[in-house]
């Protein structure tokens, strides 16, 4: 591709292959607004960090390469932020992360379908045909539809096993139902795959021989590809959408199968597994291992008034209606362009040349010159204890010839304690302005107090301080004569943030208390 073509591109992104394709167009053109979307679960925690370590940093840093990082769900969306927080340390704020070079947005953007293409092709001349077929070959029997393509992790055994159980409990319901199972083809030259289908077809055969009669095949098994008339119009007819993955991204055939509902209002049975049952939960929520569980929903399914089926089915068709891929598309190319503006917003204007030779100028010429410098994070590195943060010769060095200029007076601020800044600066001619303003000293001069206040303040904070250092490992408490600190950059950061707010609302309570008085 060439940077013309790259100059504002967007990615969709499709399973793993693309992970690290975001920071390699980065890379190459560093300036383009790039968004990835992600089809597939992003792992929890758990399970990313199984992952060696590098290839941790490589996945993390590929898809950061991006402005924009969608996901199916919320849940997606908080397993990526939270691998991104314990892989990089990089400092997030609810789905925004920054990186050292940009802020990058990660969010949930359910993807749609084309709502009116599906919904509107039911009463198609083709489609209507394709249900009459279908229905010349039902004698009054409720059909249970499903679809999927042949992979592990679409639950074709688990299911067949819920509709055996259902058999099994509810016989009052032979000769009334029949399971019709269409299994794509998918992968089938691979000795594994070959393996699952003769299963699934040993399964379906056992189920058959069990159960049917001359009348009666409890399930028919199609391994083929359908026409979209043929899909349209099994979707419809169909009583029952049976969707249990045990896992999917999205699973976009149980949005068809709802949109699909025209003339007969069907129940759509949804594993939880699915990235679509949280937005689709009106339809009947199952876990897909618990095979009596699915059993219980068919029949809840089957025996469902027509009133419950459709209010819940106006209620999703409404909202995949107002969510369709065109929507989507839209949501999706907006946000990355407006996380784009929020990156120029934040921007840092670093010193080029020129910015540096008028700074330069500048100085030279001023009769008289103050700085401000701050010590932690400025004059030296932020350090896992604050003992730990001393100042090098280099930079103490540089600072006392600035402090020699007659035209100079340097003025050091820091949240330090003044016992702490006197020994660092001892034998230099600055301003130390010590526990965030407190206590000030200037040159030679002793220190000075802000002001007095009155310390007993401190008998009631220290004790709940030393509970929250017990309970948060990896926490500890700097005290110094104005304030107590509780430093818990070295927790983990799900846990501190927690016991942040708990610590937050205790010494708030201590405040309305002593209000009262």
């Amino acid at each position: 591709m060439t940077n013309s073509v790259l100059s504002d591109v967007n990615i969709n992104g499709h399973d793993y292959q693309l992970l690290l394709l975001p920071e390699m167009i980065r890379k190459r053109v560093p300036d383009t607004t790039i968004g990835f979307f992600l089809h597939i679960p992003f792992p929890s925690l758990e399970i990313f960090r199984l992952l060696p370590r590098h290839w941790r940093e490589s996945i993390i840093n590929g898809m950061l390469g991006a402005d924009l990082t969608g996901f199916h769900t919320h849940d997606y969306t908080q397993h990526f932020i939270r691998s991104v927080k314990r892989t990089t340390g990089f400092e997030c704020h609810q789905n925004i992360i920054y990186t050292p070079n940009k802020l990058v947005k990660a969010d949930a953007f359910p993807i749609g379908i084309d709502y009116n293409k599906f919904h509107d092709a039911c009463m198609n001349e083709n489609v209507l045909a394709e249900k009459q077929k279908i229905l010349n070959n039902l004698t009054g029997q409720k059909l249970i539809f499903s679809v999927d393509r042949l992979d592990y992790s679409k639950g074709l055994l688990f299911r067949l096993k819920g509709y055996e159980t259902f058999l099994e409990k509810f016989p009052e319901w032979h000769l009334k139902v029949v399971f019709n199972m269409v299994v794509v083809p998918s992968r089938d030259s691979i000795e594994k795959y070959k393996e699952m289908k003769k299963e699934i077809e040993s399964t379906v055969g056992r189920i058959n021989g069990k159960y049917s009669s001359l009348a009666w095949r409890p399930v028919i098994y199609q391994y083929k590809s359908l026409s979209f008339d043929e899909m349209v119009a099994l979707y419809d007819v169909n009583d029952v959408g049976l969707i249990t993955p045990l896992l999917d991204g999205m699973n976009l055939v149980a949005k068809e199968y709802v949109a699909c509902q025209v003339e007969n209002k069907g129940v759509l049975i949804l594993s939880e597994m699915a990235g679509a049952a949280a937005e689709l939960n009106e339809a009947l929520i199952i876990n897909p291992v618990d095979h009596v569980v699915m059993a219980v929903a068919i029949l809840t399914a089957l025996e469902m008034e027509p009133a419950d089926k459709q209010v819940r089915l106006e209620r999703m068709q409404q909202r995949l209606a107002n969510y369709n891929v065109f929507t989507w598309a839209y949501d999706f190319f907006n946000q990355a362009f407006d996380t784009k503006e929020q990156q120029k917003i934040m921007n840092v204007k670093f010193i080029n040349n020129s910015i540096s030779s008028q700074i330069t100028s500048d100085y030279q010429n001023a009769g008289s010159r103050i700085l401000f410098l701050d010590y932690d994070g400025t004059l030296v590195a932020f350090s896992k204890y604050p003992e730990l943060a001393m100042i090098d010769n280099k930079t103490l060095d540089i600072i006392k010839k600035l402090s020699n200029d007659p035209k100079n007076q340097i003025v050091i601020i820091s949240g330090r304690s003044k016992e702490f800044l006197e020994r660092q600066f001892s034998e230099v001619n600055v301003t130390l302005v010590a526990e965030h303003g407190y206590f000030i000293k200037r040159g030679d001069e002793i220190w000075e107090a802000a002001f007095d206040p009155d310390m007993q303040w401190k008998e009631a904070i220290m004790p709940i301080l030393l509970e929250y250092v017990s309970r948060c490992n990896g926490t500890f408490i700097e005290e110094k004569t104005g304030s107590i600190a509780w430093h818990y950059r070295n927790a983990d950061s799900d846990f501190a943030q927690l016991r942040l707010h708990e610590l937050r609302d205790d010494l708030a309570e201590i405040i309305r208390h002593k209000n009262r008085f």
